[in-house]
């Protein structure tokens, strides 16, 4: 199983580093790390440098209601249901030199938020590695998924082979 995960992980992990590297991103990673080192080292909590990768939540509103999901069953409850595209542009802007990548999934559906693949090409164009998911009810725009990012797309799948095979 441990090398099936490895197998899985480096593919990715080299697309990354080939995407995104640079020198202020490299030398964050180095403080990050480092700082994790002498806070275990000494137990005490030394943070030093900005997190290499960000969790950002587009959308708490999802179309289904899972029984085991905290969303799907409406114990979700923020002011707005969507991300203001404006404050990620605003971040991308001030944290492109150390972001290596950013996760657009949390609570919720991304694929709900009217200007997902806006903010994905906004990212992408900063040299920032994008991840989303989905439970694939809004995957009728295909063209639009490929053209923002690298898919896992083999030459003999279709897109519906592709989606089951990353869902399942």
């Amino acid at each position: 199983m441990a090398s099936r995960i490895n197998q899985a992980v480096l593919p990715r992990a080299i697309r990354v580093i080939k995407k995104s590297a640079n020198a202020h991103k490299i030398f964050n990673l180095i403080k990050n790390r480092f700082s994790l080192l002498i806070s275990d080292l000494f137990n005490q909590t030394l943070i030093y440098g900005l997190p290499p990768v960000f969790m950002i939540e587009t959308a708490s509103v999802c179309n289904l209601h899972c029984p085991c999901c905290d969303c799907g069953r409406g114990r979700v409850k923020r002011k707005k249901p969507f991300l203001e595209s404006s404050h990620l542009y605003r971040l991308v802007d001030e944290l492109h030199n150390e972001l290596w990548m950013i996760l657009f999934w949390n609570q919720g559906e991304p694929f709900l938020h009217p200007e997902l693949f806006d903010m994905i090409q906004y990212a992408s164009k900063h040299r920032i590695y994008t991840i989303t998911s989905t439970n694939g009810h809004y995957l009728q725009n295909y063209k639009g998924i490929f053209a923002v990012s690298y898919t896992h797309l083999r030459a003999h799948e279709t897109v519906l082979d592709l989606v089951c095979r990353l869902l399942l």
